[in-house]
């Protein structure tokens, strides 16, 4: 394959909503893909449109607090309680109740320990080991995805 037709495959590659492509001919075999830039966003924020304009209602260092989780995540001994769906977390049973455990907490395996709605069904998640809990990595109230950490817990 000579090199004109192995550009054209690149280009058919970067113009097509396409993030693959194998092209075979004469023997030769050619594959190209196409990966998503990594962009890193020092810092993001929540905005709010009012009247008089977007206003400001929260900003987090994503990238720091990142960094932190993963740190904890390959701490040796640490073990992450991740999220078995997609949907709200809830750190209690209603607004006025207790969280069901806390940065420090004691807990036993087979215990509740928050909650994450998903198409208007509340379903318990448990913790799958005994130990302390040494982070709680969402807030109350946010959304998360399948695996993401909830929690971090050292067995004991």
């Amino acid at each position: 394959m000579d090199l004109k037709k192995i550009k054209q495959v690149i280009r058919i590659v970067e113009n097509a909503n396409i993030n693959y492509l194998s092209v075979e001919s004469n023997g030769t075999k050619i594959k190209v893909k196409k990966e998503a830039p990594c962009t890193v966003m020092p810092k993001a924020a929540e905005f709010n449109l009012t009247a008089n304009g977007p206003i400001q209602t929260e900003a987090t260092d994503r990238v720091e607090l990142s960094l932190e989780k993963n740190k904890l995540d390959m701490e040796e001994g640490i073990v992450a309680i991740k999220s078995q769906m997609v949907g709200t977390f809830y750190s209690s049973p209603n607004p006025e109740a207790e969280d069901y455990i806390k940065k420090g907490s004691v807990v036993k395996s087979g215990q509740v320990v928050c909650i994450i709605e998903a198409m208007k069904l509340f379903n318990e998640i448990v913790s799958e080991i005994s130990g302390t809990i040494v982070e709680c990595c969402v807030k109350n109230g946010s959304p998360v995805e399948y695996g993401q950490n909830l929690f971090f817990v050292r067995p004991g």
